[in-house]
């Protein structure tokens, strides 16, 4: 038995009904931000950019094993899948390319066995190797009483292929007048992240800036944060944090 559904905001009540245990001792949740588990009629798999994988009871030739947690996007088969969009061959075959569709989300598999989204592919970092959901960490930036708002992007980076980097809006302007002020607040953002996330995770650069670009759908367009083809690393204002977080690794 079951029940799903999805929105913006579940009220309390529904979460409070959804959670007990069954007669036989098995145990029925509700989950606010889960997919649910694997559907015995369709295969998935979790695949990083690197090719790794975890499949539902499959071994899949020259590939290891994305560990529990771990961030990977999500691609799907069955006969409940879709065979293509309409007159867009070229979608099609990208989407469903060796059989699968990929979704493009960005997804964590718990121990339990549900898919919890993270964020859409497009917006994970690539970070010596790990793979780091923008979304987490904008939802992190954006809980401190200083941040307004928050775009969080890859920055290139020549030793580990990318760093994270932060386009915040900070609630009061006068907070970022000076190099002073903004080197104070960028150091405050910094130990914030660092101390509710892991250290990979907390932003190697600082940008602030006083708007974000804003689409149709109230999202922040962040091909529009900076012309095509700038290196974010090189705009006025931008923190360098990458020391401080190399140190702060290394006093933990």
């Amino acid at each position: 038995r079951g029940a799903t559904g999805s929105g913006a905001i579940t009220p309390s009540r529904i979460t409070d009904v959804y959670k007990f245990e069954g007669t036989a001792g098995e145990r029925y949740y509700f989950d606010r931000i889960s997919y649910g588990a694997d559907y015995y009629s369709t295969t998935y798999r979790l695949i990083d950019p690197s090719g790794n994988q975890i499949g539902s009871g499959y071994t899949w030739p020259d590939d290891r094993d994305v560990a529990t947690d771990t961030v990977g996007e999500l691609i799907v088969r069955g006969p409940n899948v879709f065979t293509g969009y309409w007159m867009k061959a070229e979608a099609s075959a990208e989407a469903l390319r060796g059989g699968w569709f990929h979704t493009g989300d960005a997804v964590v598999r718990d121990e339990s066995g549900c898919f919890h989204f993270m964020d859409r592919r497009k917006n994970i970092i690539r970070r010596s190797g790990e793979n780091i959901a923008a979304a987490e960490i904008e939802a992190c930036l954006t809980h401190h009483e200083r941040v307004r708002q928050t775009a969080v992007i890859a920055a290139p980076d020549e030793l580990r292929e990318e760093e994270v980097m932060a386009c915040i809006v900070a609630r009061h302007p006068e907070d970022v007048v000076d190099p002073a002020h903004r080197e104070a607040l960028a150091r405050e953002l910094f130990d914030w992240c660092f101390e509710r996330m892991a250290y990979f995770k907390a932003p190697g650069w600082i940008l602030f800036v006083d708007s974000l670009p804003m689409g149709t759908s109230a999202k922040v367009q962040k091909i529009h944060i900076f012309p095509q083809g700038t290196d974010p690393r090189a705009q006025p204002g931008a923190i360098d944090l990458r020391p401080l977080k190399k140190q702060t690794k290394a006093a933990h």
